[in-house]
């Protein structure tokens, strides 16, 4: 008897284990739909909008200094080195245009990649942090909050 009882409990225990594991992924993949995340929640500022679960654009940004502060995020270069990089890159050209991304579900962090040096999708770029998701409705970056409105309108 007892050895039918622990089995169950075990059966049960496990149950619960996959089912919280696929909530889990639900939650994820129902928020990388096409979605527009903007700055204070106010639809006049700058826009994170998520097309789909691994592209995105950065809409009413300041792009000159987006690409400076995601180069000085993204790598070690600062300063002048920064800016040549920048230019060499054409990364204002860069980041006007729809980028690619991976979400990462154990840190919530979305990891932007933001250039290639050569024709290798793996030689991407990526800026790795001040971009995370806290909730389905709201992303942190840059120290801001951005907060998901109009998520049927496209921008």
């Amino acid at each position: 008897m007892k050895k039918y009882i622990a089995i169950i409990t075990i059966n049960v225990f496990i149950l619960l284990l996959l089912l919280s594991c696929s909530d889990n992924n639900d939650e994820y993949s129902n928020y990388f739909t096409t979605g527009n995340y903007y700055l204070d929640g106010d639809t006049n500022n700058a826009c994170i909008q998520i097309i789909n679960d691994n592209t995105m654009r950065f809409l009413n940004f300041d792009i000159e200094y987006l690409s400076y502060y995601l180069i000085a995020e993204g790598t070690d270069y600062t300063g002048k080195d920064a800016e040549d990089f920048m230019k060499r890159h054409n990364l204002p050209d860069v980041f006007n245009e729809v980028i690619a991304f991976e979400f990462n579900v154990e840190d919530n962090n979305i990891y932007v990649k933001a250039l290639s040096d050569s024709n290798e999708p793996n030689d991407a770029l990526t800026v790795n942090y001040r971009m995370k998701y806290e909730n389905k409705d709201t992303i942190s970056f840059m120290e801001q909050i951005y907060i998901r409105c109009d998520i049927n309108q496209s921008v």
